[in-house]
C-alpha cells in the first residue's frame, strides 16, 4: 500500500470544538478514520464513503489527538486539536 500524501487530506477547523470536516481529495474508495488519544487509546472510529465528512468532536476531552485515515490508497495520519 503507497503511504497516502498527507496533503491529500485536509482538517478543518483544528483546533475543533463542536466538530471535524475531513476532506479527502483523492478517496478512491471507503476509507476508515480514527481517532488516538496521546497515549494511543483509539476514541472514535468511523467509516467515510463521502469525500468530505463531517465528525463529532463535542464529546472528546480537550487535548490533542492523532487522525488516521486508513485507505485503500494507503494510510495518512493528522494531529487534530480539541479545544
Amino acid at each position: 500500500n503507497p503511504k497516502l500524501k498527507d496533503a491529500g487530506i485536509s482538517i478543518y477547523p483544528n483546533p475543533a470544538k463542536e466538530y471535524v470536516t475531513i476532506d479527502l481529495s483523492d478517496l478512491t474508495s471507503n476509507a476508515t478514520v480514527l481517532i488516538y488519544d496521546y497515549l494511543g487509546r483509539l476514541v472514535k472510529k468511523e467509516s467515510l464513503n463521502t469525500t468530505s465528512s463531517r465528525i463529532e468532536t463535542s464529546n472528546l476531552q480537550k487535548g490533542t489527538y492523532i487522525v488516521k485515515v486508513d485507505s485503500d490508497n494507503g494510510l495518512a495520519s493528522k494531529i487534530l486539536i480539541v479545544d
